[in-house]
Formats: structure tokens, sequence, C-alpha cells
């Protein structure tokens, strides 16, 4: 039994002294990896922004400098013409470069490290615009005589420029500066004649890079008008196919329903210093264009007796023919009416077309209807872009674009008419945002043809509506549209939702929304060019 418990011992002992001299040769922990070469850096992007300064970024790594290379050819940076040491916390940088050239941009990761290379390059080519100097025109520079038009250009005064070249359609003229005009840096283009589309280029010497581009319209012929005209009498008294000129201030000559039975064009002289018109505008037989064009509409005003007054509509179709024409909603800003913004609920005709552009529409209610609203009618083709909607379909929770079908009696919904619905770089702030919630964006009920419904980079905030819940309303086109406590539009529950998977949910960062100015602040968005163009 001794001999027994001493080999026992023995076997303990070897193992200890095994265990122990095993453990002897265990490699240490490794807490640090070391690479050959710095990771490179990802994500690298360029913005050109003001036409020539480029702004450059990326993902910034474990690295916390970095050379950037710009070279002013496409990846072959043979012609190196800017270089830079970039500290991680200095991104984006910004170059200004020159205008209209191809350049190439490169970046790696610097290694401190001992026994470490710097990272691989990580490069990308992009182009500069051409330069422009021309100060945006304003309308306050465009004038008319009794037989032309003029308008005046200016850029920075005393900047290197020589002549510019006018184009006129397929004409092209070139007109050298004066030594004045350059000094001032301005010019007055006189004898132009009315209502032409031009575009002026402005030009150093023989450089064939431009220094400036701008496109306008002159100014149409027609009659000018003041505030002390009537309104309602000019038109009743007008040709089809007259035109009115409108001079800045309030028109209270006339307020109320103005009829419209003739092609006609209203247009203020300037987007500055707009005509306010407490007027609504009903479109009806022998209207068979319509346009409005940098006009001020208020709904709301107290008449002649001192009541109060809110007119329903601020457009009206009301027809008992077969057709009326085109409608035109161009520069203008309108507020406060209690119905609708276009109203062709009542009447069955067709509408060729309907265009709203670059307008500011606030304060529509949608007391007792929608807000785009045609039932028993056919509007051909409906183009919302670049406006601003505020507070609107709000009270009473209506729909946005109502277009009823055959379900409801509309005749037209027959399989020979298709409508076509583009909304495209709105800014919808508060609208359809009733508690209540639930109501619809689209809800168009065309059962006999697929209506075509296109949809990208709007921005809607704080709304409470849904696309659609209607199964006759067909999936739009989605594309780049931002949707900011406005869970609604995402919801994959309802017949119509945005799952396009190019949308993005970010906080816009207005300036003062309160006070309507919804100037962005999200650089995504503005990149991305989501919203009204003039809030970015």
């Amino acid at each position: 039994m001794k001999n027994k418990h001493i080999g026992l011992g023995l076997v303990v002992a070897l193992f200890v002294s095994v265990l122990f001299h095993a453990c002897d040769d265990v490699e240490p922990i490794i807490e640090e990896i070391q690479y050959k070469r710095a990771f490179t850096p990802l994500e690298l992007t360029v913005q050109v922004r003001n036409q020539m300064t480029a702004e450059v970024d990326w993902k910034e790594i474990t690295s916390a400098e970095y050379t950037l290379e710009i070279s002013n050819d496409n990846l072959l940076f043979e012609n190196i013409v800017h270089t830079q040491t970039v500290l991680g916390t200095e991104l984006p940088v910004s170059v200004l470069l020159e205008s209209e050239e191809q350049y190439s941009v490169r970046i790696k990761a610097n290694s401190d490290l001992a026994g470490q290379d710097d990272s691989k390059w990580s490069a990308l080519a992009f182009e500069t615009d051409p330069e422009n100097i021309f100060f945006p025109l304003s309308d306050d520079n465009k004038g008319k005589t009794e037989v032309d038009t003029w308008v005046m250009l200016s850029w920075p005064a005393g900047s290197e420029v020589t002549h510019i070249i006018i184009n006129p359609g397929d004409n092209q003229t070139q007109r050298d500066l004066t030594t004045d005009e350059i000094e001032a840096g301005e010019v007055t283009l006189e004898g132009l004649p009315f209502d032409t589309e031009f575009t002026v280029k402005l030009y150093n010497g023989t450089n064939p890079k431009q220094r400036g581009n701008v496109t306008f319209r002159t100014l149409p012929e027609g009659e000018t008008l003041t505030p002390a005209d009537n309104l309602s009498e000019k038109i009743a008294n007008a040709n089809s196919g007259d035109v009115f000129l409108l001079e800045g201030g309030n028109y209270t000559a006339f307020q109320g329903q103005i009829t419209i039975d003739k092609s006609i064009k209203l247009q203020g002289l300037s987007s500055e210093d707009m005509p306010v018109l407490n007027v609504q505008f009903v479109l009806t037989d022998g209207a068979e264009s319509a346009k409005f064009i940098n006009l001020e509409m208020n709904g709301s005003y107290t008449d002649e007796t001192e009541a109060a007054v809110i007119l329903d509509h601020a457009f009206q179709f009301n027809s008992g023919t077969s057709a009326v024409g085109d409608l035109l909603i161009s520069g203008c800003k309108v507020s406060n009416y209690n119905k609708s913004f276009i109203s062709g609920a009542s009447g069955a005709f067709t509408v060729n077309s309907i265009t709203v552009d670059n307008c500011i529409v606030t304060d529509i209610f949608g007391n007792g209807g929608d807000f785009i609203d045609f039932r028993a009618s056919f509007p051909g083709d409906i183009t919302v872009s670049n406006t601003t909607f505020v507070n609107c379909a709000t009270v009473s929770n209506r729909d946005l674009f109502r277009l009823d079908g055959a379900s409801k009696g509309n005749t037209f919904d027959d399989g020979a008419h298709t409508p076509t619905i583009t909304v495209t770089a709105n800014t919808f702030y508060q609208v359809q945002n009733n508690a209540s919630g639930g109501k619809r964006f689209f809800y168009v009920r065309w059962q006999n043809s697929d209506e075509v419904i296109t949809v990208e980079r709007n921005l809607i905030v704080d709304a409470t509506s849904v696309y659609s819940s209607s199964g006759d309303t067909n999936m739009p086109s989605f594309s780049k549209n931002n949707y900011f406590n406005a869970d609604g539009f995402l919801d994959s529950s309802k017949s119509v939702y945005d799952g396009s998977g190019t949308h993005t949910t970010e906080d816009p960062g207005f300036a003062d929304a309160a006070s309507g100015d919804f100037t962005l602040s999200n650089q995504t968005l503005i990149d991305n060019q989501v919203g009204d163009p003039r809030w970015r």
C-alpha cells in the first residue's frame, strides 16, 4: 500500500511539472495587430459648389492625417495642381479650382508607425462647372416700351470681361462691352422683341471659357394695369388672347369672383412687388388657355361694408361643355381660401393640362373641398413642381389630389383617358396634419386605365396622412423623397407607400419654419436637390 501511494504522488508531481513547463511556453497575449500599411480611406466623394469649389470628403478611419492631391487630368495624376495635408478633424475640405476643367482627386492615409507604410490611394474624377459671375436677374431689371423690351444685366464691377454673346433662338450675336460698362459692371440690352427667350454669355478676350451665363424671357406685349383698374371689367371686355401686365399694389377696385370665358394671361411686372388680388378665378367655357404669373392672391379680405370675406377656391373650373384648355400658375403666392386650391368638383369636362410651378401656397383649409379636386371631369396632365405648400388641407382633413373614377359616375374613366400626375421638387410643411389623420395624398379612383404618377425629390414634413389607402390608386414611381415626422408615407400596410429604398427621413433643419423661412441646413437634402429649390 505504501508503494502505491508513493507512485500516485510521483504521477501528480510529474503532471504539475509538465503543466508549469507548458505554461512557460505560451506566447504573450497580442493586444494590438500591426498591419503592413495603413487602411485606405473609404467613401471618397466630391461635390462641386459655386461652380468651381470642390468639396472633398471621405470616411475617417484610424489615421489622424491624410495626404490629398488634385490633378488637372482624368485619373492620370500627371499634372498635380494642389497638394495638402489634412487632419481627420478638418473634413470636408474645400479647394477652389478653375472652371470647366477635368480634375482627379486622390487621398491616402499617412502612417506614423515605424515599419508601416502609408495606405494605398483612393481616387475619383470630377469636373468643375462653367463660371457664372452674373448677378441674379431681378424683375426690376426688365422693362418694356410700346414697341419692344429691355433688360439690364449686371456682374461685379471692374471684372475682367470684354464682350457678351447673345443667343435669341438659333441666332448668335456678339456685343463688345464699353469701358464704362465694364467699370460699372452692367449692360442694358434694348430693342428686344416681346415674349422671347434669350441666353447671354459673358467672356473675357479670346478665352473660350465663359465668365457668366443667364437665360431670361422678355416681357410679353400687353396692356399695363395699375391698382386703380377694375380687373373684373378689364377681363370681361377683353378679347381672347389678351395679355394684362399688372403693376405692384393692392387691386381693391374689384374683390370677389372673376369669370374667365376666353384665353387670357395675367402677369405681374415684378416678382419683388407683386400685384395683390382678392379674387377667385372661375374658368368656364371658352377658357382655352389661362395663365397666371407673378400674382399674389389672397382669398381673405374685408369688403366695402367692412364685412370679413373668405373665398372658397383660388381657381375653379365650372364648365358646361366637354373641354377646357390649359391652366398655368407660375411664380404666384396664393393664400387663405376656404375649400380648394384648384376645384373641378362640378361639371363633366376635360382639361388638357394643369401646371403649378415656382409658387408658395399657404392656408388653403380644405373646409368642404379637397385640395386639387376633380370628380366628374378629366384633367389629362397635372404637374406640380418647385413649389412650397404650408398649412393646407388641414381644417377638415381632406385629400390632396382627388380624381374620382367610374365608381363615382365619372364617364371619362372609360379606358381611353389616362391621367398623369407629376409631383417634383416641392416642400410640403404641415400639409394634411389634422390630428385625426388617415387622409390620402393621392385619392385617385381611376379603374379602367392605369394612371401614371411620378413623385420625385419632394420634402414632406409634419404630416399625418398616407399616400393612399385606395386600391384603385396605382403605385407611383418614387425617387429621392424625404419624410420627416411623416411616417404614414412609408407605411407598407397601405395600398400605396414609398418602398423605393431611395427615400430618406432626415430633419431638414429649416431656418425658421414658423416665420415661413424653409431654408435648408441639412447638406444631404441640399446635395440630393430635395424640396423647393428656393430654399436650398
